[in-house]
């Protein structure tokens, strides 16, 4: 859309009479009665970006957003939250088929996954399982982040390496109230600097991981290994495929 220069704008002979100058400014603020007391700050108002249905324990996130690192990288990034029941419901055709492929069921199984999407960008799809504070339905989550071409960003090594660390099934599975990416699903919540901000406290706690340890000899991002434990039966190993 062009903007116009204010000399083409139509009706623009607007005209206006009187004096603006004020002798005593105090004298015409007294005639107000103001209580400072009463004054209060207002909180600003956010976009409402969460769908409740009729059903509370019922809802649909869909929220996207781009990073970009301290090397100008982009990281582009896809958000979907719902009730863990209506989950599979919310997600694309397209994640729901990388799922198929893989024999995920992104319902119930804990995973993280990487290929090349149609144009040869690297993408990491993962999950995770949080319970709803308010309502103590159980919900999922899932991510999708897209490089710029066929490598691993920065920020997409950093789930990699999360998800290399075994120990982190504790705050990312089913029914856990200590998954630090569940506020994302929140009222006004900014998915740009949250999702950052929950990553790299992930990454810092996560267990060192080398730069070699990411790729196999022909450059293709390694295998993410878990074992079931018993108690989370779910918990797969995922094998990544270009």
């Amino acid at each position: 859309m062009q903007i116009s220069p204010i000399n083409y704008i139509k009706n623009n002979n607007i005209s206006f009479s009187g004096s603006f100058e004020i002798s005593d400014l105090d004298a015409l603020i007294s005639d107000f009665d103001i209580d400072e007391e009463k004054i209060e700050p207002r909180e600003p108002e956010t976009i409402k970006e969460v769908e409740n249905s009729d059903n509370s324990d019922s809802f649909s996130i869909l929220r996207q957003t781009i990073d970009l690192d301290d090397e100008g990288t982009k990281t582009y990034i896809t958000y979907t939250a719902s009730t863990q029941n209506d989950f599979s419901n919310k997600l694309t055709s397209s994640i729901l088929n990388i799922c198929k492929d893989n024999q995920v069921n992104p319902k119930e199984d804990l995973f993280m996954l990487s290929g090349l999407d149609d144009v040869n960008r690297r993408y990491i799809l993962f999950n995770s399982f949080y319970k709803d504070e308010q309502t103590g339905a159980d919900c999922a989550q899932m991510f999708y982040l897209v490089s710029q071409d066929e490598l691993l960003t920065n920020l997409q090594k950093k789930i990699v390496k999360i998800f290399n660390d075994p120990k982190n099934r504790h705050f990312l599975s089913s029914s856990t109230s200590n998954n630090p990416l569940r506020n994302l699903a929140k009222y006004g919540s900014n998915i740009q600097t949250q999702f950052r901000c929950a990553i790299d406290n992930l990454d810092a706690i996560s267990r060192d991981f080398l730069e070699e340890d990411y790729y196999d000899e022909n450059g293709q991002v390694l295998p993410v290994i878990y074992s079931a434990d018993g108690e989370y039966i779910k918990y797969k190993t995922i094998y990544f495929r270009k």
